[in-house]
C-alpha cells in the first residue's frame, strides 16, 4: 500500500522505517551510540597525533625547537578563539590555525607569483641564487618606504612583491643563518 509522507510516495515498509528512525532512542541505544562515538573520537585523535608526529619528524632540528617552544608557550586556544554563535569553544590543541592567515594578502602574493611564472616559469625561483631574493626584497621594501606603492614593471604593490620574496627566502634558507657576502667567515 502506498502512502504520502511530506509529498513523497512511500510504501508501508518505508513508512515503518521512517517512523522507527524518528522515534526517541532508548537509554541503552544512547549508551551504545556514546560508546561507539567515544571509540571513533579516540581513534581520530590517535591518528591526528600520529599525523602530527610524522609532520614534526620532517622538520629540521631548528624548526623542531621553534615548534616545541611555541607549544610550551602556547596560549590556551579557548582564551584566543571567540565563542561560536552557539556559545561553544573547540580546543584544537596543537593543530595549525590556518584561519589566522591574512588570505586577502596571500591572494595578492599568488597574483605576483603568477606574473613571475608567466615571465620566468613556474618554479624558476628555485633555480635562482637566494642572495638575489635578499636584494629584491630590500629593493621592494626600500621603494615602498620611499613612497612608491606599486612596482612600475608589474603594476602590483611592492609589499606583495616583498611578501613573495620573503616566502622564497623562507624556503631557500630554511633554518640556515644568513651570511652576507661581505660578512667575515667564522673560524
Amino acid at each position: 500500500m502506498k502512502n504520502r509522507i511530506n509529498g513523497v510516495e512511500v510504501d508501508d515498509l518505508d513508512e515503518l522505517k521512517m517512523k522507527s528512525f524518528f522515534k526517541k532512542p532508548t537509554n541503552d541505544e544512547l549508551s551504545r551510540f556514546r560508546t561507539k562515538l567515544n571509540a571513533e573520537t579516540d581513534a581520530m585523535l590517535e591518528k591526528a597525533d600520529k599525523d602530527l608526529a610524522i609532520q614534526v619528524s620532517k622538520l629540521t632540528d631548528n624548526q623542531k625547537s621553534i615548534f616545541e617552544k611555541a607549544l610550551s608557550n602556547q596560549v590556551q586556544l579557548k582564551d584566543v578563539l571567540p565563542k561560536n554563535s552557539m556559545g561553544g569553544v573547540k580546543d584544537d590543541g596543537a593543530k595549525l590555525l590556518w584561519s589566522l592567515l591574512p588570505w586577502d594578502a596571500l591572494v595578492g602574493i599568488v597574483m605576483v607569483l603568477m606574473i613571475g611564472a608567466k615571465k620566468y616559469g613556474a618554479e624558476n625561483w628555485r633555480k635562482v641564487d637566494r642572495e638575489r631574493y635578499v636584494d629584491a626584497a630590500l629593493r621592494h621594501l626600500t621603494a615602498f618606504l620611499m613612497g612608491e606603492v606599486n612596482d612600475p614593471e608589474s603594476g602590483m604593490p611592492h609589499l606583495l612583491h616583498l611578501g613573495c620574496c620573503v616566502l622564497f627566502l623562507i624556503v631557500l634558507y630554511g633554518d640556515e643563518p644568513y651570511e652576507h657576502k661581505s660578512t667575515p667567515q667564522k673560524q
